[in-house]
């Protein structure tokens, strides 16, 4: 009997082995004056792997604060900059998040700058491409407040000679971190049931927090309480994924409840005690929330019976409501129950796991430990019916005589 712990050591080193092998590895050495071909393929390999070292240098936010400094230093004078300082306009946006405050503050006074000091229409045009209105398209938000800085309006392409009479509004401190806000406001109105746009949602929103204390909780309540009082949940079948629509909430459910602070005293606790006698929010779109909760957010030691159901009605939410109270007022809520419930069970079965034993332990051991990786996955994927039916066979006896069957 092989030791597991040897074996997988094992299977370590030679895997690092072989990574160490090929990334010290050049290629083959060509003697000079012999294979031509082959040396002049090694110069284009060196050529390519440097371009790719400038590239990913380039790709680093601070590079953008870099680039911008130096063409409000040297000026915009024709389409062909203006063009480049669209490029680099439009990379601010898309890499914005990576900043710090002063860092943002920085780059875009860089790009007021380089904008109020162009003197012609056309190379204004293309210098200001990076911020013209796109219907229909998410943006990033440092786009929005730009324009609404800049020109006086989140929905106001840019237009030559409106940043003339704003100097003074441009100027004032604090201008562009309200644009910024009203950015995220507006946005917050048209949120979806769309866990894609959710996470983009929560990544924007990440440096909001050391700009505006509180911003970024208000916000997923703003972009959240749209969604509770929409239309039903749709249950049917998106045959091209086979899915049901309404998984695009439970997604977004996932994430709301996995931004926010379930601590004592968090914000988070009071904005769901109002949600849930809300009369205009539906209760088919609580117990999805409700269920997320539970199964996904520092708040599930609530227990899984903590959770609203579709058909629930006001009377029966407030009834919810005071069993929330308690629960939380008693010092509940602050931890994830069904989270310590799997590790418990990880950390019970490693612990009775010996470095070797007979045939029949080890597979007893296997099937346990699919059991709990199963439940972890079923998790994962908001497939409560299958993780709650997995941890209910935990202890559950196994009859090793038919092996396969058996599993």
């Amino acid at each position: 009997m092989i030791p597991v712990a040897y074996v997988l050591m094992g299977l370590a080193l030679v895997s690092i082995g072989y990574v160490k092998y090929f990334d010290d590895w050049t290629g083959p050495m060509v003697v000079a004056g012999v294979g031509s071909e082959e040396v002049l393929k090694d110069q284009e390999g060196k050529a390519d792997k440097k371009a790719d070292r400038k590239d990913l240098a380039r790709r680093h936010y601070s590079s953008i604060l870099f680039e911008l400094e130096k063409i409000q230093r040297d000026g915009v004078f024709d389409v062909e900059a203006g063009e480049r300082f669209s490029e680099v306009g439009a990379r601010l946006g898309e890499q914005w998040t990576e900043f710090s405050v002063d860092e943002l503050d920085r780059a875009v006074q860089f790009v007021a700058g380089v904008l109020g000091g162009i003197l012609n229409q056309e190379v204004f045009d293309a210098a200001s491409g990076f911020l013209r209105v796109e219907g229909g398209a998410t943006e990033s938000m440092v786009l929005p407040a730009l324009r609404g800085w800049l020109f006086g309006s989140v929905d106001q392409g840019p237009a030559y000679g409106l940043m003339s009479g704003r100097e003074d509004v441009i100027g004032l401190d604090g201008g562009f971190d309200r644009r910024l806000e009203d950015s995220f406001k507006i946005e917050a109105k048209l949120s979806r049931d769309d866990g894609d746009w959710w996470k983009w949602w929560l990544e924007q929103l990440g440096p909001m927090d050391e700009r505006s204390a509180g911003f970024v909780e208000s916000m997923i309540f703003e972009a959240a309480y749209p969604r509770l009082i929409d239309g039903p949940v749709d249950e049917a079948v998106d045959e091209t994924v086979g899915k049901a629509m309404g998984d695009g909430w439970k997604v977004a459910s996932r994430r709301i409840v996995q931004g926010l602070d379930w601590g004592d005293g968090a914000a988070a606790r009071s904005w769901l005690m109002g949600v849930v006698v809300d009369p205009k929010v539906r209760s088919d779109r609580l117990a999805v929330l409700t269920r997320a909760l539970v199964v996904h957010s520092s708040a599930g030691g609530i227990g899984v019976d903590m959770v609203i159901y579709k058909g629930d009605s006001i009377a029966e939410r407030e009834a919810y409501l005071g069993r929330l109270r308690e629960q939380w007022a008693s010092g509940g809520g602050v931890e994830d129950g069904v989270r310590v419930q799997l590790v418990e069970r990880i950390e019970l079965l490693l612990r009775m796991t010996q470095s070797s034993m007979g045939r029949d332990q080890a597979m007893i051991r296997g099937v346990e430990l699919a059991r709990i990786n199963s439940a972890c996955f079923a998790r994962s994927m908001d497939d409560e019916p299958t993780m709650l039916g997995l941890i209910g066979v935990f202890d559950a006896p196994m009859d090793t005589g038919r092996r396969v069957a058996g599993v």
